[in-house]
């Protein structure tokens, strides 16, 4: 009420009949072109307080399980890199790797409600040098998408650099298979000099930006969805 009779009142201020004040102050009703005032300013203001029910909805939604249960230090999920290993086949560097993925309650619960996960792998071979920067030889990124079909109650997990794709009947399996990465190209081997030190490093990443854009603003301010590994790094000689 105290909102409606501020917007009336600057609403009759700006009124171009300038008796309108005045007629509100003596008990009357405001103009027709103060109603309209009245009306797009309350309308902007409705629109105003529904965008920040969305995204308070959002955050909660997302950020509350987590507050509700930080004295018991939940599980906000942790991915990390196990082992990584460079090998020669076909004169093509390929890659191994093995993965930890321990997704959040919310991250899990997201992915069984239909919205798809989108792995990053980030793998970085450089040359080391001992009085300048190392030089990079390389720069990759492979990227895998997990998802849950309800008609069929099928997890798929799908490279999206080489589109193959393979169905899973759990969750559980679909992560397993995540985790195992084997023969991924990663350079040719004229790229490498011999008796060169080279250093491999890999890290993994929940993709955030690869969300519904709904949920993206929430994820980035959650710790349950800000999911990164930390550098797993090994030495390479040709």
């Amino acid at each position: 009420m105290r909102l409606l009779l501020q917007y009336c009142v600057a609403a009759c201020l700006r009124c171009s009949h300038t008796n309108s004040y005045a007629a509100l102050l003596d008990g009357a009703a405001p103009c027709l072109e103060a109603k309209s005032i009245i009306f797009r300013g309350t309308l902007n203001s409705s629109r105003q307080h529904v965008w920040l029910a969305v995204v308070t909805g959002l955050w909660l939604g997302i950020s509350a399980p987590a507050a509700q249960a930080e004295p018991n230090r939940p599980d906000i999920g942790k991915l990390s890199v196990q082992g990584g290993a460079v090998r020669l086949v076909d004169e093509v560097y390929v890659l191994d790797a093995q993965i930890d993925y321990q997704f959040s309650v919310s991250v899990l619960e997201a992915l069984e409600n239909g919205v798809p996960l989108v792995i990053e792998l980030q793998i970085e071979v450089a040359r080391h040098r001992t009085w300048l920067w190392n030089e990079q030889k390389t720069s990759l990124a492979q990227r895998y998408q997990l998802s849950y079909h309800a008609l069929t109650e099928q997890y798929l997990v799908k490279n999206l650099n080489s589109a193959v794709q393979q169905n899973l009947p759990s969750a559980e399996a679909a992560i397993d298979v995540l985790g195992r990465v084997t023969d991924l190209p990663l350079l040719d081997k004229r790229l490498l000099a011999a008796g060169e030190n080279y250093t491999v490093r890999l890290r993994v990443r929940l993709d955030l930006d690869a969300l519904p854009t709904p949920l993206r603003l929430p994820a980035y301010f959650s710790p349950q969805w800000r999911l990164t590994s930390e550098w797993y790094t090994w030495p390479l000689q040709p």
